[in-house]
């Protein structure tokens, strides 16, 4: 009954860190996780500023999951290339191991009661009495930074002195007593990866054992379990990426083959590392828990240092092991960014993914109005009118799908605490998704209006005109499509937003314009008998419709240019 109760405080003491760590995470990025994302993408340009973007961020979030799932999701997402997400991925591996060295150095060396609960106070009050939503986050931040700090008080507190339970500590060390030295290190190497993937975080793991290394766990078995623990923290890449695009999962895919790389030839040469470990920790003076961090930041610098060299090379054996998919190919609607609730640290990577998402929109409605709708103006048979009307017909399903999904994507998020400014984002692509599905709509109702008049029914000037007015709507398209990489996050120049707006209010102006001219024409027709009631009414309806498709595209650049 003692061990059980004692197992569950271990279990406890775990939980309160692991939450206290999660708290500090949602904290800071609902603080700053519009500046860390930009951060992430201004020092991504190449493998080696990648690898000092994810240690810094790392060391800032206390979660090398973290900062591993949301690279997954920003590649994703397209806004990261496979070959600097392994340079974040590596510079996370170095991040991480600032957690081993607040433990051995601060866990065991101060009271941690003496300031942790100053700070959780000081959070606390920040949360509950601030409405700035500024303020709240950083107390957040805060209350998880104390929790952190308790929970491993209260586990230093739960784990037993093994030095004082002979029995047990026997037991770990008989284990492997008649099995040679590299299968016994495989066998700790697995008990790391399995307490990794029980507690779902290897900071978690990598605590428990530096205290367990502190109460009289030999130093060697603590090793091997970091070696497995850092196996075991790739799972959490590999189950975000599951549901994933093809690049999100070779992502994935990559931070697990630098972690088994690295970690079998550091399992070869762990024999030889033992004496420097010790050599060194008297220049930190600790003891053997400081060891145990030493070798932790050795390992993943050195493994950096000899494996960045090698990035396209893992880059290349990550896109051979992972396949597409047959949903990842084809000409009907795939969701190429959105295929599942990606990750659970950040409402901004729901945003990202949704936007991008947009950008199918974008492409239907170019198919839409530079090619489809103009070829029902020419002089076509029956047969490939058909053929049009099915092509118009299945881009209207694909938009009314698409919409749905990223509205129903967009509603898992929408009862989670977010800022003013994730809130109006939402709504913006919520919007922006229904303008271009009413496009879509509209462009439908066309190509059926037109599959009404046979060749030679319109007159030359009516077509020329209306031609002329839809080519109007596709140069607006086209300025929305030149700006959109800007309300996407993807490299635009928000700085533009004037000249944008100034060039779409000027093409909108043009197309009313026409349309007014249309009309006093098909009126003067029909004053003078050039044609009969029912033409005059298809025509208004034909140059009203064209219309409307400018109304929308300008309401979609009001929304993209009015969000910068």
């Amino acid at each position: 009954m003692t061990y059980i109760f004692s197992v569950l405080q271990i279990i406890g003491a775990l939980a309160f860190f692991i939450y206290g760590m999660k708290v500090m995470s949602d904290g800071i990025q609902r603080a700053s996780g519009e500046r860390l994302r930009g951060f992430l993408r201004l020092m991504t340009v190449n493998r080696y500023t990648g690898v000092l973007s994810g240690f810094l961020i790392t060391c800032v979030l206390q979660s090398s999951s973290a900062t591993t799932v949301m690279t997954v999701s920003f590649v994703n997402a397209g806004l990261l290339t496979l070959v600097e997400s392994a340079g974040i991925m590596m510079g996370a591996n170095i991040g991480t191991t600032i957690t081993g060295w607040i433990v051995s150095l601060i866990g065991f060396k101060v009271k941690i009661s003496l300031f942790a609960l100053p700070i959780f106070a000081l959070g606390f009050s920040l949360y509950m009495l601030i409405k700035n939503s500024k303020w709240k986050n950083t107390g957040e931040f805060l209350i998880g930074f104390a929790m952190l700090f308790m929970g491993l008080s209260e586990l230093k507190n739960a784990v037993p002195d093994l030095r004082q339970n002979p029995e047990v500590l026997s037991f770990l060390t008989d284990v492997g007593q008649y099995l040679p030295v590299m299968v016994k290190n495989l066998v700790y190497l697995l008990v790391g990866a399995l307490v990794t993937i029980a507690v779902q975080s290897s900071s978690a793991a990598m605590s428990l054992t530096i205290i367990l290394v502190s109460q009289g766990l030999p130093l060697e078995i603590g090793c091997a379990m970091v070696l497995g623990e850092n196996i075991g923290t790739t799972i959490t890449a590999e189950l975000a990426s599951i549901v994933g695009n093809l690049s999100a999962r070779r992502s994935a895919k990559i931070h697990t083959i630098f972690n088994i790389f690295g970690v079998v030839w550091m399992l070869c040469a762990l024999p030889f590392i033992m004496p420097l470990l010790r050599s060194l920790s008297p220049f930190f003076g600790g003891g053997e828990e400081v060891s145990l961090a030493i070798f932790h930041s050795l390992f993943n610098l050195s493994n950096v240092l000899v494996l960045i060299w090698f990035t396209p090379w893992i880059v290349r054996l990550a896109s051979r092991l992972v396949s597409p998919r047959e949903s990842d190919e084809g000409d009907t609607l795939k969701l190429r960014f959105i295929d599942g609730a990606l990750l659970d640290y950040s409402v901004d990577a729901y945003i990202i993914q949704a936007k991008k998402e947009l950008e199918q929109f974008l492409t239907y409605s170019k198919a839409l109005l530079e090619k489809h709708l103009p070829d029902f103006f020419e002089d076509v048979g029956s047969k490939k009118r058909d053929k049009l009307l099915k092509k118009v017909s299945k881009i209207e399903e694909n938009t009314d799908r698409l919409e749905e999904e990223i509205t129903l994507y967009l509603s898992k998020i929408q009862q989670r605490s977010m800022s003013a400014v994730q809130v109006l984002d939402l709504d913006n692509v919520l919007r922006i998704s229904g303008y271009f599905e009413k496009l879509s709509d509209i462009s439908l109702e066309l190509a059926q209006h037109m599959m009404k008049k046979r060749k030679n029914a319109m007159s030359e000037d009516l077509k020329i005109g209306t031609v002329d007015m839809l080519k109007k709507v596709s140069v607006a398209l086209s300025y929305v499509e030149a700006y959109f990489p800007s309300f996407v996050g993807d490299g635009g120049k928000p700085d533009k937003a004037g000249e944008f707006a100034i060039s779409l209010s000027k093409i909108d102006a043009e197309i009313t314009s026409r349309s007014r001219e249309l009309t006093k024409g098909y009126v003067k027709g029909l004053d003078g008998g050039q044609w009969s009631v029912k033409d005059a009414i298809y025509y208004k309806d034909l140059i009203d419709g064209i219309e409307r498709l400018g109304i929308q595209v300008h309401k979609i650049g009001q929304v993209c240019y009015a969000t910068k």
